[in-house]
């Protein structure tokens, strides 16, 4: 097959993971694959795999960009004929949808990464002819919000594949980590509010905040350095900017996802406990649906006070860290492979061709 990928940017996120763990599995099952984006540090990466890369500005929602995009890739569709326009969020989705619809070749699917706001232009996330939901509770949002019928929808869960982890050993203080892009919702405000509770009660731990920024991120980065500063942490709590994954991990002892907003998936909770790093999660979203509670992780409210009950009960025992990072490496690898995500994503596209 000939699959063509639809996403804003190929930066640091969820959404451009997962394309890459797709787009990478994809031609090393044979198929001919082209990833579409605004560009970033991912889309590099592909190309050294074998992905075609064209570059768009899907990443915009103007009238002016829309229309570049659209015939942009109406002359690179003409040329390469593919066979699935697979987009990841909604500008992609609307010019994939009027591709199809203009050439009538090629089958649009869509896939469900978040929950959308459910006005009229996020409704084109449910026009696909197949619509993947990457999570039970994105599934239910999608036939509750969205009106997609079962017989269009697909739930495809989200897997990962991650380089060797080289665990640093801690020194002094126990390390709390917490890692996402920067966007509305990640919790970095309710990390700093956790870690200011730990260091005055006397806790030994460090903090450590891996962020995603674009290449104009400099004022981001200012923000979160002026509010570390603001909660009196700046001894405590350090800054990394774009990490790679494994390089992260290795870094940190303990997870806090302090999502303040549900999460579609939750990937970054499944990469720590691939890397045997037990996570405390807020109970929001598909994150409820990646950590066996109690077991794997902790679920919790996302409020300051839960987290640090259930953060102090791990830092201060080294064998429950261990077995529950065990645990929790063993149960990711079995349902949460990026193998069996692509083969369930072909099978979703052989439906259609």
């Amino acid at each position: 097959m000939k699959i063509v990928y639809l996403v804003p940017e190929m930066e640091q996120g969820g959404v451009e993971e997962c394309t890459f763990e797709l787009a990478k599995g994809m031609v090393d099952h044979g198929h001919q694959v082209s990833v579409v984006s605004h560009g970033g540090r991912l889309a590099s990466r592909l190309r050294k795999e074998g992905v075609v890369i064209k570059k768009a500005p899907l990443h915009r929602k103007d009238p002016v960009s829309f229309g570049r995009s659209f015939f942009s890739l109406l002359r690179f569709c003409r040329q390469w004929q593919p066979d699935i326009l697979h987009a990841m969020s909604r500008v992609p989705a609307w010019v994939g949808y009027f591709l199809t619809r203009y050439q009538n070749r090629g089958h649009l699917v869509t896939t469900f990464h978040s929950f959308y706001n459910t006005h009229w232009p996020s409704q084109i996330m449910g026009k696909g002819e197949r619509v993947i939901a990457v999570s039970q509770a994105l599934a239910e949002y999608a036939r509750s919000s969205f009106q997609v019928s079962d017989d269009h929808l697909r739930i495809v869960v989200n897997g990962i594949s991650l380089g060797k982890i080289e665990r640093t050993r801690p020194g002094r203080y126990l390390r709390v980590g917490t890692l996402a892009r920067w966007s509305t919702g990640k919790g970095f405000s309710l990390f700093l509010k956790v870690m200011q509770v730990l260091v005055k009660e006397g806790h030994p731990v460090q903090g450590l905040i891996g962020v995603g920024l674009p290449a104009a991120g400099l004022k981001a980065s200012s923000r979160l350095k002026a509010e570390i500063e603001e909660h009196g942490l700046s001894d405590r709590v350090s800054l990394l900017l774009n990490p790679r994954r494994e390089d992260f991990f290795s870094r940190i002892d303990v997870y806090a996802g302090c999502f303040t907003r549900p999460e579609g998936f939750g990937r970054v909770v499944v990469e720590a406990q691939w890397c045997r790093v037990v996570p405390v999660a807020s109970a929001l979203g598909g994150v409820r649906e990646v950590i066996r509670d109690g077991e794997t992780g902790f679920l919790v409210e996302p409020r300051a006070a839960a987290f640090v009950e259930r953060l102090k009960l791990l830092l201060s025992n080294d064998w429950l860290r261990e077995k529950m990072g065990q645990a929790a490496a063993t149960w990711v690898r079995q349902k949460f492979s990026a193998e069996r995500m692509v083969e369930e994503t072909v099978a979703v596209y052989r439906e259609l061709v």
